[in-house]
């Protein structure tokens, strides 16, 4: 979702007036370019790009936030998506990690797979399990006991 665009300009004039409006940010927008013109001349308008997103946006009233929304979004839980999509090859990071039937470690353990053994995901996430199928199972493994095959 884009919220604002702005676009800067500077000209080699423009240094003297540029630095002394943006103060320290201005300075610390330098960095490596410091002793060069044309790095002067970059961070300059990197500046000028940065006021102007900032007049853009700071009247716009669907990006005003105040105590009631802040209220609203502090009593929910950010959720993210899914770790391993489906068909992702994974292999376990440890060298014994256990295969249950139910996604739940008190569940009973189907097999026992290595460091070794790829598996594919086959399925969705629940309670911190995905389901995986290998070689002779089909079951849930945790999340966190997997990685990515590279």
């Amino acid at each position: 979702m884009r919220v604002a665009a702005a676009q800067g300009s500077a000209e080699k004039t423009d240094l003297g007036v540029g630095g002394a409006r943006g103060g320290a940010s201005a300075i610390g927008a330098l960095g490596a370019y410091e002793n060069t013109n044309e790095g002067k001349v970059v961070a300059a308008a990197f500046l000028n790009a940065w006021n102007n997103i900032i007049l853009a946006v700071r009247d716009t009233v669907e990006l005003a936030r105040d105590e009631s929304t802040l209220k609203v979004e502090a009593g929910t839980v950010a959720k993210a998506g899914k770790i391993f999509p489906d068909g992702e090859v994974v292999r376990p990071k440890l060298g014994r990690t256990s295969v249950m039937a139910k996604p739940s470690t008190s569940s009973k353990v189907v097999k026992v797979i290595t460091k070794d053994m790829e598996s594919i995901v086959d399925g969705e996430e629940q309670d911190g399990f995905v389901q995986v199928r290998g070689d002779g199972f089909a079951d849930w493994v945790e999340i966190k006991m997997m990685r990515r095959v590279d």
